[in-house]
């Protein structure tokens, strides 16, 4: 670490520059969307798929991962990720790759910070009985494109009910 540190001290220095070298070096799982620890989920939940306690504690430790971030105390880490050193570029890289916002640290957890509400999709992920269930394929090939029309509409009939 201390060499890593000296390494990227030693570095001609702009804003991004450390950041677009520990990307290229990192690989592809750390240029992800939702992250490693989206990676790690699934990796984990495939490890422990045939025992529901052990699915139980594995996905509740990582929607807890989640949870810690949106606590206040998180907040104090801004100081360390919001700075223009390489050290605070090498602390927003990892929470970026880690799928944490910079700027949700230590924010509310039920408008900002939600992944953690993954936990509440356990149940219905621990009434999985490995049996193919009735065959309704079609009726989601109407159901979710009607439902996003009904969501859109009722976000437009709110925006325009909020304007007066």
């Amino acid at each position: 670490m201390i060499f890593a540190a000296y390494f990227i001290d030693a570095l001609p220095y702009d804003a991004n520059f450390t950041l677009y070298v520990l990307l290229a070096a990192s690989g592809t799982v750390l240029g992800l969307e939702g992250g490693w620890l989206d990676v790690a989920i699934g990796v984990v939940l495939w490890a422990v798929h045939d025992n529901r306690l052990l699915t139980s504690l594995a996905f509740g430790g990582m929607s807890l991962i989640y949870l810690v971030s949106a606590l206040p105390v998180a907040s104090r880490l801004t100081a360390v990720v919001m700075g223009d050193g390489p050290i605070n570029h090498v602390a927003n890289f990892m929470l970026k790759n880690a799928g944490i916002s910079q700027f949700a640290l230590g924010q509310s957890p039920f408008t900002v910070n939600y992944q953690w509400m993954m936990v509440f999709a356990l149940p219905f992920m621990l009434l999985y009985n490995h049996k193919r269930g009735p065959h309704v394929k079609w009726f989601f090939y109407v159901f979710y494109p009607a439902h996003i029309v009904v969501l859109y509409l009722i976000g437009m009939v709110m925006s325009n009910y909020m304007l007066f």
